[in-house]
């Protein structure tokens, strides 16, 4: 009986280890900030690459044109370095045509 126990805490503790490694990203709502002019933002913690945060930010803004049955037009993308230089936060100015 001891032996499950121990066995099953280092099954949680190798669970909760890939959870933390495997990283997460989360992107913000998109904004209006001009006449057909909208900005989307993704912060990505340090166990994800910029590339990932670039993807959802990128997915997220294509959505939102789709929604409106028109195509992405990249105005401007920013990245930043954030909380101590670790994560990674990109943001996008687009329009929809």
């Amino acid at each position: 009986m001891v032996k499950t126990h121990i066995t099953g805490a280092i099954y949680v503790s190798l669970f909760t280890s890939v959870l933390l490694m495997s990283g997460c990203s989360e992107a913000t709502n998109v904004y209006e900030i001009g006449n057909n002019k909208f900005t989307i933002s993704a912060t990505g913690d340090g166990y994800v690459t910029a590339n990932k945060v670039r993807e959802l930010v990128l997915q997220k803004a294509n959505e939102h044109c789709a929604k409106r049955g028109k195509t992405l037009n990249l105005i401007d993308e920013r990245l930043e370095r954030t909380r101590m230089k670790i994560d990674t936060t990109i943001t996008l100015d687009f329009s929809c045509y």
